[in-house]
């Protein structure tokens, strides 16, 4: 996957009049940085004049995604090409998750959790420990809450 995204610059450069492929482009480097848990929760759903718009399901993934823009917007200019991302807007609009939150919910014994700690297990190359480390997280905060 990495040789594919290392060879995103030079075809953003060359279809640099496409719109729509250098917006399939980024949604696909969204993706490869989002991780799979992430990705459940923020969709990018546009790219307009390099200002790349993420839905999120509530208000709370708003906020903690937006503090987090930053580190995203530098990820992605990485794998497309410098500055092809200025700006992440992140809107509410459950729409896009619907089905995904329901899947999500089971994983995550109902609990959300904190983008940090989304990107923290995702940096967990290692599919079962991500998964233990996230179901763990869920148990010491499911036991946190019920006090």
């Amino acid at each position: 996957m990495e040789r594919v995204f290392n060879t995103i610059p030079s075809v953003i450069s060359a279809t640099a009049s496409d719109e729509s492929a250098a917006e399939a482009l980024v949604f696909a480097a969204w993706r490869e940085i989002a991780g799979e848990t992430l990705s459940r929760r923020a969709r990018a759903i546009a790219l307009e004049k390099k200002r790349l718009t993420v839905a999120v399901n509530d208000a709370v993934w708003q906020r903690n995604l937006e503090d987090l823009a930053p580190g995203f917007i530098a990820r992605l200019n990485r794998i497309t090409g410098d500055r092809t991302v200025t700006f992440i807007d992140f809107v509410v609009d459950a729409k896009p998750f619907n089905d995904a939150l329901k899947a999500a919910s089971k994983d995550d014994n109902d609990l959300d959790l904190s983008a940090s700690l989304i990107e923290a297990a995702d940096a967990i190359n290692d599919e079962e420990l991500r998964k233990n480390f996230l179901a763990t997280a869920n148990d010491y905060l499911a036991r946190q809450t019920a006090r």
